[in-house]
C-alpha cells in the first residue's frame, strides 16, 4: 500500500464534495426541523449575596447608636463560605420548600434537572431555573431566594430559641440562690444585730467612753464617801464613845441581801443605758426602783444604828443620819462600779466580736451583690434575645429579582444549525475518508487476486 499525501487527502474529499455536502444540508435540516418541533425552555436568573457582615444588632448593647448606623454591605470574597450556601441551596429542606409551592415540580427535578446554582467572578450567587413556562421558572428562583433566607434566618431562630430557655432557667435558678443568700444575710443581721455595723461601732465606741468616765467619778465619789464615813464614825465614837463599824452594818442578812439586789439593779441600769435613753419607760421604773431599795437599805442601817447607840442627843443624831446617807451612798457607788465594770466587759467583747462579724456580713453581703448584677444581668440577655427572636433577619441581599424571560433559552435555533453544520461537516469528512479506505481496499484485493491467478497460469 502506497504512503498516501496530504494532496492525496484533499483530492479525496474533493471528489465526495457532494457526499459532504449532502451529509452538512441533513444535519442542518434535522437540527432545523428539531429545534422547531421541541417545546421552547425559559430560564430566569435570581442574583444575590450574603454580606460579610451579618445583620447584627442589640437592643440593650451600649453601642446600639453605633450599630444604627448605615453601613455598605458587600459579599464575602471567600469561595469557601460561599459553597456552604451553595450546599444550602442544594438540600434538600429547601427543595421541599419551593415544592410545596410549586407542587408541579417534583423534588428530584428540582435537585437534579431544571436547577443550577453558581458563584459568579464577582462573588454573587446565581439560581437558573428552566421551565416550559417563562412565569413559573422565574416564580421558582424567587421562591429559592425566599426560602433560603427564610431557612438560615431559621437556624438562628432555633439558636435563639434555646437560649432563651437556658437564659430561662439561670434566671429562674438565680433568683433562688438570690432568694437564699438574702434569707442568710437576713438571718445573720437578726442573730448578730449586724444591720449597721459602722454606726453601732461608732455608738459603742462612744459609750465606752462615756462609762469609762463615769467609772472614774464613781470611784472618786466613792473615795470620797468612804473618806467621809470614816471621819463620821470618828466624830460618832468621839460623841458616844462607841464605834459603828461598817462590819457590824453590813452583817445583817437583809443588809447584804439589798446590798446584792441594788448591785445587780445598778448593773442591769448601766447595761440598759447602752440602748435605751434614761427618759424610756423601763429605764425609769428601775430607776424608781433602785430609789425605794436604796430607801429600805438606809432604813435598814438606821435600825442597826439605833438598836446599838442609847439615848441619842441632837447633834448626835445629826451624825447618825449622814453616816446612814453615806453608808447608803457607798453601797450604791460600789453597785455602780460593779454595774459600769461589768457594762464595759460586754461592749469589750462586743467591739471584739465585731472584725469577723463585719467579715462574715462583707462576704454575704457581696455573695447577694454577685447575685442580684448576675440576675439582672440575665434578665436583660434574656430580654435580648426575646427581641431578637422577634426581629425579622436578612440574610439574603438581592441584587436582580428573577423575571419572566422574554425569549426561550433552549432551543436556540441558530446555535443548533451552527452546532449541526459542524457536527455534519465532520461527520461528512470521516465519511469520505471511510468510503475512500474502503473503495482502496478492495482495488487493492482485486489486483492481488488478478496477479495470483497470471501467477499459477
Amino acid at each position: 500500500m502506497e504512503e498516501r499525501t496530504l494532496l492525496d487527502y484533499w483530492l479525496v474529499l474533493y471528489r465526495r464534495r457532494k457526499s459532504i455536502a449532502v451529509v452538512i444540508i441533513s444535519a442542518i435540516l434535522v437540527a432545523w426541523i428539531l429545534s422547531r418541533v421541541l417545546p421552547p425552555v425559559y430560564e430566569a436568573k435570581a442574583v444575590f449575596f450574603v454580606p460579610t457582615m451579618p445583620d447584627a444588632i442589640s437592643f440593650y448593647s451600649p453601642d446600639t447608636f453605633q450599630q444604627m448606623a448605615r453601613n455598605p454591605l458587600m459579599p464575602s470574597s471567600h469561595q469557601e463560605a460561599s459553597a456552604a450556601y451553595i450546599g444550602v441551596l442544594k438540600s434538600k429542606a429547601i427543595a421541599q420548600l419551593v415544592h410545596n409551592d410549586f407542587p408541579q415540580k417534583s423534588i428530584n427535578t428540582l435537585l437534579r434537572k431544571d436547577v443550577d446554582f453558581s458563584l459568579s467572578n464577582e462573588y454573587m450567587l446565581e439560581i437558573y431555573v428552566r421551565d416550559k413556562e417563562p412565569e413559573l421558572a422565574a416564580g421558582i428562583a424567587n421562591a429559592y431566594v425566599k426560602y433560603f433566607n427564610e431557612l438560615m434566618a431559621g437556624y438562628s431562630l432555633d439558636s435563639t430559641s434555646q437560649k432563651i430557655l437556658s437564659i430561662a432557667s439561670q434566671v429562674k435558678d438565680t433568683k433562688r440562690r438570690l432568694d437564699q443568700a438574702r434569707k442568710q444575710l437576713q438571718n445573720f443581721q437578726e442573730t448578730n444585730s449586724t444591720t449597721f455595723l459602722d454606726e453601732e461601732i461608732r455608738q459603742l465606741i462612744s459609750e465606752k467612753t462615756n462609762f469609762q468616765v463615769k467609772l472614774e467619778d464613781t470611784r472618786v465619789k466613792l473615795k470620797e464617801t468612804q473618806k467621809r464615813i470614816h471621819a463620821l464614825e470618828k466624830q460618832l465614837e468621839t460623841e458616844a464613845n462607841l464605834f459603828i463599824s461598817t462590819e457590824v452594818i453590813i452583817t445583817s442578812p437583809l443588809v447584804d441581801d439589798l446590798k446584792k439586789q441594788l448591785s445587780g439593779l445598778e448593773v442591769e441600769m448601766a447595761g440598759m443605758k447602752a440602748e435605751l435613753k434614761e427618759e424610756h419607760p423601763q429605764f425609769a421604773a428601775l430607776k424608781n426602783q433602785r430609789q425605794k431599795l436604796t430607801e429600805t437599805l438606809g432604813k435598814e442601817i438606821d435600825r442597826l444604828i439605833k438598836s446599838k447607840v442609847k439615848a441619842p442627843d441632837t447633834f448626835y443624831e445629826k451624825l447618825r443620819r449622814d453616816l446612814v446617807i453615806l453608808l447608803a451612798d457607798d453601797v450604791s457607788l460600789s453597785a455602780g462600779i460593779a454595774g459600769y465594770n461589768t457594762v464595759l466587759k460586754s461592749i469589750e467583747r462586743r467591739l471584739s466580736k465585731i472584725p469577723s462579724l463585719q467579715s462574715e456580713l462583707d462576704m454575704l453581703t457581696i455573695e447577694v451583690q454577685r447575685y442580684r448584677k448576675l440576675l439582672e444581668s440575665l434578665r436583660i440577655s434574656l430580654e435580648e434575645a426575646r427581641m431578637q427572636e422577634k426581629r425579622e433577619m436578612q440574610i439574603a441581599i438581592v441584587v436582580d429579582e428573577a423575571r419572566p424571560p422574554t425569549g426561550p433559552s433552549f432551543p436556540i435555533l441558530w446555535l443548533n444549525v451552527l452546532v449541526a453544520g459542524i457536527f455534519g461537516l465532520i461527520v461528512g469528512v470521516f465519511y469520505c475518508f471511510f468510503v475512500d479506505y474502503v473503495e482502496r481496499i478492495s482495488k487493492e484485493r482485486r489486483l492481488g487476486i488478478a496477479e495470483f491467478s497470471q501467477y499459477i497460469d
